[in-house]
């Protein structure tokens, strides 16, 4: 076998298994009757009522919300959301757990003295900041008071409405139960990228969260947006000291503990994407590498939890979403080797004369229909788009995780392999305004220069085609891209 038909093995592979997932999952849904049940809800209905809150208005809810060197006037607006929202239960609290400076600390408490903090905000310094968000995460949950912890992110939001459903959904069924709040998603600045993940985020959080529970699939925590009971925190020890992915690290232990969170049917969490480049690069490394380094941690204990054989199936393609990059990345670079050392392939040729990958061809060329008409689907249904619109902001996402893909690989991979690396923190707010073009789109472009032109020269017209989806989008990314 030659590199060039290998590495068009490889990249066929990726994408059958890779979009495959997706798109079992939406058929599954589809001829369960699950997106009919769906689609029909345009607005999700409100519990809340006067008998709503009264019948938690004896509950206490902690919200943590763990920070490090975020913009003050994010965290003093962050502030006054939480705290608003939190005087229509009656009795709640904000513990704020934070790894800054002293000095930091009183700015910050200086900044927000006008806030009217009933219910009370209480801020914890950390004297040692080492382990990361998980045990600011743990340090905030230990002090806290309340029956109920939700943990919420400085940059979100989230309105009373929402809250008192939570509650009222919390308290009124067991007291073990963990509840994950969908997420919308807004921007601070508007711009090509923000816009395309303030679509995509709606759109997959409708199908990680609503689809996937209406599937009976285990639902993992989110780092924002998870309310969970302080009894089964200490059942499971809280989170842990240097855990990246917190969420998903979460998640695990309540699957070995047979326990599956529930999704609100009524509300959201409103969370902050990024707007630039970099900030995504920081945010999608972090997730690779935190939930593959989670996969390898847990993946033999996963295998033994009380849970039907299909969900910890589904389970580990969830984690392994991220580790998809490997391969794909590997392809490229087959095909950037391919193109300088191999002459005159045809593709037709090529395909034509192999029965696997003609078969493979077709099965790909399917699943990516198929994965196109779900999102088209989700697209007019969840967010309800224009058909110009959603093929715009499906394109603009492509392009951003393409050329994201190789470092996506890289620290997905040093996740498998549990290589420690610290945790970097999404710029927000004018932290995010002063950064440039990330440097990752020039690196990119000098070997997918170098390939395509020797693709071009030699003939070789497989591995072209391998190296086109990833030109196509690092020309997208340099010319629209912030």
């Amino acid at each position: 076998m030659t590199l060039s038909i290998a590495t068009l093995l490889l990249s066929l592979v990726t994408i059958i298994v890779s979009l495959g997932y997706h798109v079992v999952l939406f058929l599954a849904a589809s001829l369960g009757g699950a997106l009919t049940k769906l689609s029909s809800e345009e607005h999700y209905s409100s519990v809340n009522s006067v008998d709503a809150v009264g019948s938690v208005a004896d509950k206490l809810l902690t919200i943590i919300l763990p920070i490090k060197n975020e913009p003050i006037d994010l965290v003093v607006s962050s502030l006054k959301n939480k705290v608003e929202v939190l005087r229509s239960l009656k009795r709640g609290e904000v513990v704020v757990v934070s790894d800054d400076s002293f000095g930091y600390i009183e700015d910050l408490v200086r900044a927000s003295s006008s806030i009217d903090a009933i219910p009370p905000v209480v801020v914890v310094k950390r004297l040692r900041s080492d382990g990361g968000r998980s045990a600011a995460l743990d340090t905030g949950a230990r002090l806290s008071k309340g029956e109920a912890i939700m943990i919420l992110d400085v940059d979100s939001r989230i309105d009373s409405e929402t809250l008192v459903n939570v509650m009222t959904s919390f308290f009124s069924t067991s007291s073990e139960d963990v509840i994950v709040v969908p997420w919308r998603a807004y921007s601070s600045i508007t711009n090509r990228l923000s816009e395309a993940l303030v679509y995509s985020t709606n759109v997959m959080s409708f199908f990680y969260y609503k689809l996937r529970a209406l599937l009976g699939l285990f639902i993992f925590p989110l780092g924002c947006g998870t309310v969970i009971p302080h009894k089964v925190l200490r059942s499971i020890n809280f989170w842990g000291w240097g855990i990246i992915q917190d969420d998903i690290w979460l998640g695990t232990k309540l699957a070995l503990k047979g326990i599956t969170p529930r999704v609100l049917n009524c509300g959201y969490v409103y969370v902050l994407v990024p707007s630039k480049l970099t900030s995504l690069r920081i945010q999608q490394s972090r997730w690779a590498y935190g939930t593959s380094e989670v996969l390898s941690r847990s993946f033999a204990k996963l295998l033994s939890a009380p849970l039907p054989v299909l969900v910890k199936l589904e389970m580990i393609m969830y984690m392994l979403q991220p580790a998809y990059s490997i391969p794909m990345t590997l392809s490229l670079g087959l095909a950037i080797t391919a193109a300088l050392e191999e002459r005159s392939f045809d593709l037709l040729q090529v395909i034509a004369g192999n029965p696997l990958l003609m078969f493979l061809v077709f099965l790909a060329g399917v699943i990516t229909v198929l994965y196109i008409v779900y999102q088209l689907w989700m697209g007019m249904h969840v967010v309800q788009g224009d058909f110009r619109n959603i093929v715009v902001q499906l394109g603009r996402n492509a392009a951003a995780l393409g050329v994201l893909t190789p470092i996506l690989a890289v620290y997905s991979l040093l996740g498998l392999m549990r290589r420690g690396i610290p945790y970097k923190i999404t710029p927000k707010g004018r932290h995010e305004k002063i950064l440039g073009r990330d440097i990752t789109l020039y690196i990119l472009a000098i070997p997918l220069f170098i390939g395509v032109v020797a693709a071009v020269l030699n003939s070789n017209y497989v591995a072209l085609t391998v190296l086109l989806p990833f030109v196509i989008t690092e020309v997208y990314a340099l010319l629209r891209i912030p």
